[in-house]
């Protein structure tokens, strides 16, 4: 049995990351505590709280846990520490505000990355998946193939893929592009772009969504209210840290 690392982009809102670990408790870990260590950067933005107090709501829910609680917010430098922590060979990544809708069968899909050397990682879809077996220009970018016999989509393509949204990914994949990764840029575009220090490396992967046509949305983005209220945006272009908005008078 494949032990997998949980490794999550945090920041400081109790309530929507509870709700977060509660999908992941029901939907993935199940009876199953002693397989999976959570790996979480919690970066110092969002509600008036303490960092630790959203490490204590990651106790409630697992057992093996590292932390990191930086002092200045960097979704890159986020990114980098969790998945530079990671050891086990399968790494399930998500952000803190995903629910997960249904059980996922962690290890169809391990062995469907196991099957495929070169499948990087097998992405949850967060749209109902349309009723086609090819699937061109409609959904994300590039063409998108149903590989029946292993109920996945299977992309012919690599510039503009790969997702940072609830993600089951190889560690092989994330030690080749690690090293490669500039801190000040936005880690999902640098592997998105055929940017000439990583064009090499993304290029030889293959991207996968785990879904089957007709099949509803697997995850959920339950953060948005909750940015709307405290006024926190992406900046423009290279999305690096949250962005106050502040109301010209």
């Amino acid at each position: 049995m494949n032990k997998i690392d949980i490794t999550m982009t945090a920041t400081l809102r109790p309530q929507i990351i509870e709700q977060t670990f509660i999908s992941i408790i029901d939907k993935i870990v199940k009876n199953q505590d002693d397989r999976y260590r959570l790996i979480i950067n919690i970066d110092n933005v969002g509600e008036n709280i303490k960092q630790e107090e959203i490490v204590n709501i990651a106790k409630k829910y697992f057992s093996d846990i590292i932390f990191n609680c930086p002092e200045t917010p960097s979704f890159l430098k986020a990114v980098k520490w969790v998945w530079g922590q990671a050891t086990n060979n399968f790494i399930f990544h998500i952000e803190d505000d995903w629910v997960i809708t249904r059980e996922i069968d962690v290890d169809d899909m391990i062995r469907i990355l196991n099957k495929y050397d070169r499948l990087s990682s097998l992405r949850l879809n967060k749209r109902t998946t349309p009723e086609k077996e090819f699937i061109e220009k409609e959904w994300f970018a590039g063409i998108w193939n149903y590989i029946k016999e292993d109920n996945f989509y299977l992309c012919h393509g690599w510039v503009g893929i790969f997702s940072l949204n609830p993600n089951m990914i190889k560690r092989k994949f994330i030690k080749e592009v690690l090293p490669k990764m500039l801190v000040e840029l936005n880690p999902e575009k640098q592997l998105r772009e055929p940017s000439k220090y990583m064009r090499d490396t993304i290029k030889n992967w293959q991207y996968g969504i785990y879904s089957r046509p007709g099949d509803s949305p697997l995850i959920v983005d339950h953060g948005k209210s909750w940015r709307k209220t405290y006024k926190l945006v992406k900046n423009q272009g290279q999305f690096v840290t949250w962005r106050k908005v502040i109301k010209k008078i």
